[in-house]
This record gives structure tokens, sequence and C-alpha cells, in this order.
């Protein structure tokens, strides 16, 4: 989005951009560019709270009334937290893992089955809710996700199961809804999370956490260059765990 300011700008557009991760607003140096301190995804702040995000929203657009760009400034408050005096936020469906790593392929998958099952009627809740979902793919699809990701965990890597893209390219959308399922379940959940509580949860509690952790190394360890890519795409950077924790 930063390189699209220039690009619009050039055509008399006037743009503000709002900006998840500095360093890319610093390199790149849109016109005019709002900085904001929240979880990627999230651009406007938490979900539901929509006084907080109209002040996002007018915080970057009074950015417009500058014409000494490039301008990069910094939103000033963080994402709202539990008001004081409440129990902070904790799911109450437990997803305890176990002290000895899973291994092979049907364990893996069952682990993720077991986790979807759990938490299908949460995100059944969410979507009723919202009357919106950011899953592409129906909840019955996940099994397959599930199934194919696991046996990403063999000694040789599956046929992509989409016969117009490379397993790369197909696992990166279906990591992404299923990443998308839990989070939107959790979010359903008593307590009203932030989305700062949602990411510890998922990826510090669950076996799906974990094994996309997993599914990091195995990627990175790949010849071709697209799986390399996939492997640093499939946990945010801030995520990153140390090869022998994740294996």
């Amino acid at each position: 989005m930063c390189g699209l300011g220039h690009l619009f700008e050039k055509q008399g557009i006037a743009t503000t951009v709002v900006s998840l991760i500095r360093l890319h607003a610093e390199k790149i140096a849109p016109p005019r560019c709002l900085w904001v301190p929240f979880a990627l995804g999230r651009p406007f702040g938490p979900a539901n709270d929509a006084p907080f995000q109209q002040r996002v929203v007018r915080a970057a657009l009074e950015l417009l009334e500058r014409d000494d760009g490039p301008v990069l400034e910094d939103f000033p408050d963080d994402e709202p937290s539990n008001s004081e005096g409440e129990t902070a936020w904790s799911c109450p469906v437990s997803f305890a893992r176990s002290a000895e790593v899973l291994t092979g392929a049907a364990a893996v998958r069952q682990s993720l089955l077991d986790e979807i099952a759990a938490m299908q009627p949460w995100y059944e809740q969410a979507r009723q809710r919202d009357g919106r979902t950011t899953v592409s793919c129906g909840v019955e699809d996940l099994e397959s996700i599930a199934t194919v990701m696991a046996s990403m965990f063999e000694d040789e890597l599956p046929a992509s199961p989409d016969a117009d893209r490379s397993l790369a390219e197909a696992m990166r959308p279906r990591a992404e809804d299923l990443k998308a399922f839990m989070l939107e379940a959790a979010s359903a959940q008593p307590g009203n999370p932030t989305s700062t509580e949602l990411n510890d949860w998922f990826w510090n509690e669950t076996q799906t956490g974990d094994i996309l952790q997993r599914l990091r190394h195995v990627c990175i360890a790949q010849e071709a260059a697209d799986m390399k890519t996939l492997g640093f795409l499939l946990v945010p950077l801030a995520r990153h765990i140390a090869p022998d924790v994740a294996a």
C-alpha cells in the first residue's frame, strides 16, 4: 500500500496510508502514512469497537491536510485492553499441549481435527454475531486442509491439492483459513479478548499454532524457493521460534 501511495500521487490523487509495519513505511516513504501499533490484519484496531476504529480512520484522513511529505505519524494509543478490574480473558476450551511432540501424519491430522471440532460451535457463534467471516472455505473443507497439512510432515511432500497451483501456492490460503477459523472462534468466547490475547493464545496454547510453527521449519528446509517463502509466511515474524524449540 505504501508503494501504491506514490503511484496514485503521480496521477494527482492525494493519498494517506495506514501501516502496520513501521520499517516498511520508513523504507518506502509514502507521501502520508499513519503507523499503528496493532496486530497484523487489524489496521484499525480491535474488532467490534467502532469508536476506536473511527479515531484511527480520522487520524489517517487528517494527514491529507499535510503537503510537506513524506509524512510518517505514529498513532498515539495501543489497542484497548480489558477494563481495569476485569478478569483477563482466558479461552474456556483447553488445548493443553502434550509434553510429547506429535509424530507422524496421522497424529498431526487428528490433533488438528480435534481442535477444529472443539472450536466449531464458537466459530458458528462468531459468524452469526458478525454476519461475516474471513474464512473462505466451508468448515467441512477444514478437514481436507488438516489432511494435506499433516501429510507435509511425511518424508516426501504430497502433491498439490490444486491442479493449477504448486503446493506452496495452494497451502498458503489454506493455512490462512485455518488460522482465521481458530481466531474468529476464540473471539466469540466470553471476556472480549483483544487481538494480542487471541494471538498469544493461538501461538502459545494450541496444537494448531504449534503445528504451524513446525511446518514453517519443514518448508524452510526445502530446496524450492516457493516452499521457503511459504515457510516464512506461515508464522508472523514476531512469533518465530527456534527450530530446536519447534521440532
